[in-house]
């Protein structure tokens, strides 16, 4: 139940190439033409109302905390253009693959990017764009408190003046 509000989004959006799943909830398969969904059945099924709202909780914490390092927000507005590959992105973000690969995991373990292979190459896109919306509402709000501290500072040197 809970894969299918999320997966069937990035399936639509990036393909049937994705690798990526999210940890605990379920895992999805590439079979030749067709994406195999096995879900994790493990915990109890008592309390499920709950436990599924600690989940959704946990789910939430997850992406925020992927969310939470300038280089993967970075990579995220890269690949609002499009999909690309990481050593596209190494000249950009002035860091190393390795780098580079290391933010994509975790972008990838909360399940806002997924990867498909292309040749030789592992090209990375978002799963669901709706992303963006959040980061232009974080950069939104990030805006609106800097002119708040901006003024505040202003009339403090103005009283101090």
């Amino acid at each position: 139940i809970e894969c299918r509000a999320t997966r069937p989004q990035a399936a639509r959006s990036f393909g049937s190439g994705l690798d990526s799943t999210p940890k605990g909830l379920c895992r999805l398969t590439k079979l030749g033409n067709h994406v195999i969904v096995v879900f994790d059945y493990s915990n109890n099924m008592r309390g499920m109302d709950e436990n599924m709202e600690t989940r959704a909780y946990k789910w939430q914490a997850r992406m925020a905390r992927a969310l939470a390092h300038t280089t993967r927000i970075a990579i995220l507005e890269m690949l609002r253009r499009g999909e690309m590959c990481v050593c596209e992105m190494g000249p950009e973000l002035e860091a190393s693959q390795a780098n580079i690969s290391q933010h994509l995991a975790v972008l990838r373990d909360s399940n806002l990017v997924a990867a498909r292979r292309e040749g030789t190459r592992m090209v990375y896109g978002v799963t669901d764009e709706r992303v963006f919306q959040v980061l232009d509402l974080m950069g939104s709000i990030a805006h609106d408190q800097l002119d708040a501290a901006r003024q505040a500072l202003a009339a403090l040197e103005n009283i101090a003046a």
